[in-house]
């Protein structure tokens, strides 16, 4: 009789093999039922003695591949087992799922709709049949082939993905954020320090900067249905502050210290509201004419008390915009621009059309130029058989005759070809046509929308001085 280390280790080795055998979970379940006490039995294991410590290894087995198992000893050597999930994270179904991915991806593939598609199909078909396990099971394996860090998430719906990093910077920073906070970046950051930071960055337009950053997290990160929380206000300021200092941070690099680039940036934005509030007002403006948003409490708030610092609109005891001049402004500069947006839409279809004719003449070239070396060869080989004639017995009929086919094919060919040719040159020559005209409504188009700009510099003004104004208020009142 085998000591137990002995079966115990035996069994661990045949379960091995039976799962380097297996193509999948529910066929390394059936080979352990079916034939692992047969196996066994042929090295003169002794089941009924040793079935604790066979037990004892299965469940080790199967504990470290990431299930809990039920284990039922049944006549003719059969095993009934029930695996229960105990590790989403870490477990079979990943790990065969995992092997086939390997077996039919690259790791330097960049990950897409259509890899997704397919490696969920696979899942679903061939390893688990619940929809969110198997959800769960193939996002786990394609952050593992697709090296993910262990923080980033996947998320997908109705198999369209999103991929959000760990960013640990982003970390950082954000504590870093909340220490200055709670005393003064001005106590934090010497007089020298915040100098030699604003000499490293002597050659970058922050305002610029804070201003596209501002309208970039107005478009991508604000939820404009929350506009009225409390907090609305100091939140997007923080997140002007987060990215403006992530900016910063790429051009200063580890010339200064994290935390002073932190207080710089915190101070930098604090210091310059109003670019950023001109962002907001500017959104809040377009919100309110397309009624995308609704931003009524500020409006409705704030109309008949912004100042006005336009003096065309200054009329006597006038000081604040008035209802009928904020609707206005609004009209005529947004009218402006769904003119200039409705030309800009023909000129990206036109533009559209001449990047399509750029490829058919390249295509048609490529076309050429295959069937010039098919020319070429036949030329070679039309001159070949005209030597060999040559060399043809006089009295050789035979030879003779199929020699001169041979070269009324070759010039057959060859005369097919040069037509084909002259046939692509003309082709060529009509969509470059084409390209001309097309070009000559693109210049139109340009010059369309630069009058239209030129002829509404007073609304274009008008309306930025109105933003302007908002912003400030908001500022003022909110901040």
């Amino acid at each position: 009789m085998e000591s137990d280390n002995a079966v115990y280790d035996l069994t661990l080795e045949i379960l091995t093999q039976l799962r380097t055998d297996a193509k999948n979970f529910d066929e390394l379940n059936h080979d352990i039922s079916k034939n692992l006490l047969a196996v066994l039995q042929t090295q003169k294991v002794n089941i009924d003695l040793q079935a604790e410590t066979i037990r004892r290894c299965i469940n080790d087995f199967y504990y470290k591949n990431g299930f809990h198992i039920l284990l039922i000893f049944q006549k003719d050597n059969i095993l009934k087992l029930i695996p229960t999930l105990r590790d989403s994270n870490n477990n079979f179904y990943i790990d065969f799922l995992l092997e086939w991915i390997k077996a039919n991806f690259d790791p330097r593939q960049k990950l897409n709709k259509e890899i997704l598609q397919t490696i969920f199909n696979y899942a679903k078909q061939n390893l688990i049949q619940d929809d969110l396990l198997c959800r769960d099971i193939t996002r786990h394996a394609i952050k593992k082939f697709f090296n993910f860090d262990t923080r980033d998430s996947l998320f997908f719906k109705n198999l369209d993905f999103h991929v959000k990093k760990f960013d640990y910077d982003f970390v950082q920073i954000n504590e870093e954020l909340r220490r200055i906070r709670k005393l003064d970046s001005s106590i934090l950051l010497s007089e020298a320090d915040r100098s030699y930071i604003s000499y490293l960055l002597r050659q970058t337009p922050l305002k610029n900067m804070l201003s596209t950053i501002a309208s970039d997290i107005l478009k991508h990160k604000i939820n404009f249905k929350n506009i009225n929380q409390e907090n609305f206000y100091q939140d997007f300021l923080h997140l002007i502050v987060q990215d403006f200092r992530i900016k910063i941070g790429k051009i200063l690099g580890n010339s200064v210290a994290s935390l002073n680039q932190t207080c710089f940036a915190e101070e930098y934005v604090r210091g310059h509201k109003k670019i950023a509030f001109s962002s907001l007002a500017h959104l809040v403006l377009q919100a309110n004419y397309y009624h995308t948003y609704d931003v009524s409490t500020i409006v409705t708030k704030y109309v008949n008390k912004i100042p006005i610092n336009n003096p065309k609109f200054k009329k006597p005891d006038q000081f604040f915009y008035s209802i009928q001049d904020f609707d206005n402004i609004c009209n005529e500069y947004f009218q402006v621009q769904e003119s200039i947006q409705a030309i800009e839409h023909k000129l990206q279809k036109i533009e559209h059309q001449i990047d399509e004719k750029t490829n058919q003449i390249y295509k048609i070239q490529q076309e050429m130029k295959t069937k010039d070396t098919i020319l070429q060869n036949l030329n070679n080989a039309y001159e070949s058989k005209k030597e060999i004639a040559k060399n043809i017995d006089i009295d050789d009929k035979i030879n003779q005759e199929a020699t001169n086919i041979a070269i009324a094919n070759f010039i057959s060919e060859q005369k097919f070809i040069l037509e084909d040719l002259e046939k692509m040159a003309k082709h060529i020559e009509t969509i470059n046509t084409e390209k001309v005209t097309l070009n000559e409504e693109k210049n139109t188009l340009i010059q369309e929308i630069q009058k239209i700009q030129l002829a509404s510099q007073t609304q274009d003004k008008n309306f930025d001085l109105l933003a302007q104004s908002l912003g400030d208020i908001i500022v003022q009142n909110e901040i």
